[in-house]
């Protein structure tokens, strides 16, 4: 008798996405502290003082900026930048990092 190799039922891909992050150690705990952890790596002091990450779902990661004309150099030219150093330093700091942060949300506090 041959071994049957696909369920019958179909599976949510959220469902495939949440068992896979939990395999490798990745809860929703986890992937919040690994992008906070990676914003105080590449973000410079200058910018630390006057922005601050407030949350992290569904990849996009939320920013309170303390001024306006931070916030429109951040939304205009450095938003690119900095989600491509973001990204660069998840990988660098978990290898098997599922965690991909597709989009920064600057607001003002």
């Amino acid at each position: 008798m041959a071994k049957e190799r696909f369920k019958k039922e179909p599976v949510a891909l959220g469902d495939l996405m949440r068992q896979a992050s939990q395999r490798l150690g990745l809860g929703r705990n986890q992937e919040h502290n690994l992008v906070f952890q990676a914003w105080e790596n590449i973000f410079p002091e200058k910018y630390r003082t006057r922005m601050h990450p407030t949350r992290f779902y569904s990849g996009c990661l939320s920013v309170a900026v303390s001024s306006a004309p931070l916030l429109e150099e951040m939304r205009c030219y450095r938003q690119s930048d900095f989600l491509a150093l973001l990204n660069d330093e998840l990988s660098r700091l978990n290898h098997q990092s599922t965690v991909v942060v597709r989009k920064l949300d600057f607001r003002r506090n």
